[in-house]
């Protein structure tokens, strides 16, 4: 982890629009970790951030799994949001 690049440490690692108005991305803040972050553009409201880990350091892109999780993290706090 000692030559990790601090340029790397805002690398978006995965993004995904849903709905055309929530904004869902994974950034690396380390060698195997980031930051997901759901964003309500017509709001310009931050629904979730939340620290998650990278799966083999995403050396070649996210991990199918960690998408899983990413995309249901996400799921989950816009359904939240849209069922208030």
């Amino acid at each position: 982890m000692a030559d990790f690049c601090k340029e790397c440490s805002m690398e978006t690692i995965w993004e995904s629009t849903v709905d055309s108005m929530f904004k869902c991305a994974v950034t690396r803040t380390g060698e195997r970790t980031g930051m997901l972050t759901v964003e309500d553009t017509t709001q310009n409201k931050t629904l979730l951030e939340q620290a998650v880990s990278l799966s083999y350091g995403a050396i070649f892109g996210p991990d199918i799994d960690d998408v899983r999780h990413w995309q249901e993290l996400c799921i989950n706090i816009i359904d939240g949001v849209q069922t208030e």
